[in-house]
């Protein structure tokens, strides 16, 4: 922005003296006029030549196959990325799969599926084995953020048998102080502590933080710490846009392809892992997550070298397409799905698939199943069988609603999809 606002100012300095030179002084207006025609292109040339002059140089480098490998510079390359260990998520059925590799991450989902938990928990799962994390948070206070970790460790906690006389808080208890002064609080924050120590890190961004401003925070992290950081932005579309020439682009599509440019050449600059929390075409909320679900940047199909989309497991299940009607099939109409949808959202456990929309590398789409305890902010592993014992209870929930015995509010296209936690 700085290189930007350089030019302008050369360029209007020059511009400014010499349309005084060609207005002013005595004499012949002809003659002075075509004496200022004949200077004026004299400094035009000279006003760009000088502006261009201030924009940064960039040398592109040029590998020629037969240098590259007989120079040394593939054996450097090689040294330099098996330096690089992969890094797991925590989620031990991902790990399975694809570890996570320097690269650019997009997730995407509907409101109320957890995008901002499942990438904090994974953010305290990764803080957990050693590699530090920056979590960038738009929405939420480091306060918030916190809670819900405790929140969540003393659900986890409760599974041990040392643990399972311990009561279950929820992120807001917690600050409200309903778990004051009690034994799960006290464990667990120390717990918590000593698990992460000082590697996991929330910045509380303001409405008015800029791609540029994020990259300031990590730029003095590497230079302090020696460190390269797992960095999570939540989420794109509230990052402030940046400045050109003084003036915002108020165009939001423009505004978010430059972040996600920005943020993924920033990524490969540096060879980090650089995740971040998309908002969805709300037309896309009654289907599986896919590239059209992104609408709103078209670099996220370029740029990002792994998008992921967190989708209810029922959209996959083919009696939310069709339901039996007699002897025939019938397509479930719009209402009936997003009756489906708003009981899933209800639910105290939810069944979510996560499932890879575009992988540069290693598989190219797969999908793993979880269960999502929102009350206590919490992913853990799901099935397809929980998913089948779940799904009878939303199928007698949503005939009961049908019977107009039960009423719930539906999913609208209205509906704000930024507020999961």
């Amino acid at each position: 922005m700085n290189d930007e606002n350089n030019l302008s100012s050369v360029f209007d300095k020059d511009i400014e003296s010499f349309e005084a030179a060609a207005s002013g002084g005595a004499g012949d207006a002809n003659k002075r006029s075509g004496e200022a025609d004949v200077d004026l292109d004299a400094k035009m040339e000279a006003a760009i030549a000088n502006a261009q002059g201030t924009r940064p140089k960039l040398a592109l480098p040029n590998y020629s196959a037969k240098d590259y490998f007989l120079n040394g510079t593939w054996d450097e390359h090689q040294k330099e990325f098996q330096k690089t260990k992969p890094i797991y998520t925590g989620f031990a059925e991902m790990d399975a799969i694809q570890p996570l590799y320097a690269g650019f991450y997009v997730l995407g989902a509907m409101s109320s599926i957890g995008k901002t938990t499942f990438l904090h928990q994974m953010g305290d799962q990764i803080a957990e084995q050693g590699t530090p994390v920056l979590y960038f948070s738009f929405e939420q206070t480091a306060h918030e953020m916190f809670a819900k970790s405790i929140s969540r460790r003393i659900r986890i906690a409760k599974d041990d048998p040392n643990h399972a006389a311990y009561h279950l808080y929820t992120a807001i208890g917690i600050r409200s102080g309903v778990a004051n002064n009690t034994q799960e609080l006290a464990e667990q924050i120390d717990a918590y502590t000593q698990a992460v120590e000082d590697r996991m890190h929330v910045i509380e961004c303001n409405m008015y933080t800029t791609v540029e401003d994020i990259f300031e925070v990590i730029d003095a992290f590497m230079e302090t710490s020696k460190e390269k950081p797992v960095v999570i932005v939540d989420y794109l579309q509230v990052i402030y846009p940046t400045e050109v020439n003084g003036r915002v682009d108020t165009d939001q599509r423009f505004n978010t392809d430059h972040i996600v440019t920005a943020l993924k050449q920033y990524q490969k600059d540096h060879g980090l892992v650089v995740f971040a929390i998309c908002s969805l075409n709300r037309t896309n909320y009654t289907a599986p997550v896919d590239m059209e679900s992104f609408k709103e940047s078209s670099k996220i199909e370029y740029c990002a070298d792994t998008v992921i989309g967190l989708n209810f497991a029922l959209i996959f299940d083919k009696d939310f397409e069709t339901k039996k009607v007699g002897k025939s099939n019938k397509d479930t109409s719009v209402t009936d799905k997003r009756v489906m949808l708003a009981l899933a959202k209800k639910a105290s456990v939810r069944d979510i698939i996560l499932k890879t929309v575009k992988n540069r590398s290693g598989c190219a789409s797969y999908s793993v199943y979880f269960q999502y305890e929102a009350a206590y902010d919490y992913f853990s592993k799901g099935s397809p069988i929980a998913y089948a014992i779940h799904k009878k209870q939303l199928e007698e929930e949503a005939t009961a609603e049908r019977d107009g015995s039960l009423s719930v509010d539906l999913v609208s296209d209205d509906s704000d999809d930024d507020t999961d936690d």
